[in-house]
C-alpha cells in the first residue's frame, strides 16, 4: 500500500530551518514507517536564494511569499524564520 506524502513548505532556512531540513531529507525512508505519511519539502523561502544555492534545489528556492501560498499541492507550512515579526506578519497579511 503506497503511503500518502504531505507535501512541506519551509519559510526561513537559519540554524532551526536547516536542521528542520536536513532532519526531512535525511529521513525520507523512514518517515512513512514512523509518522504513517512520507514529508517532501517543496518550498523553502528565503531572503537571498544565493546564499542557500549549493544546499537547496534551485527549484525549491524562493523569495517571494506568493509562491509558497499560490502553490495548491502545499499541505504543510513550517515557519521558523527566527524572531516573531516577520513571521506574524507575513501569517497575517496573506491567511
Amino acid at each position: 500500500m503506497e503511503q500518502a506524502v504531505r507535501k512541506i513548505a519551509l519559510l526561513g532556512m537559519g540554524t532551526v530551518g536547516g536542521g528542520v531540513y536536513e532532519i526531512i531529507e535525511r529521513q525520507k525512508e523512514e518517515m512513512p514507517v514512523k509518522s504513517g505519511a512520507g514529508l517532501e519539502v517543496v518550498k523553502v523561502l528565503v531572503r537571498n536564494k544565493a546564499k542557500y544555492a549549493d544546499r537547496i534545489p534551485a527549484e525549491k528556492l524562493t523569495d517571494v511569499w506568493e509562491d509558497v501560498i499560490g502553490d495548491d499541492s502545499i499541505d504543510i507550512v513550517v515557519e521558523v524564520m527566527g524572531g516573531i515579526e516577520i513571521g506574524r506578519a507575513s501569517c497575517r497579511e496573506r491567511v
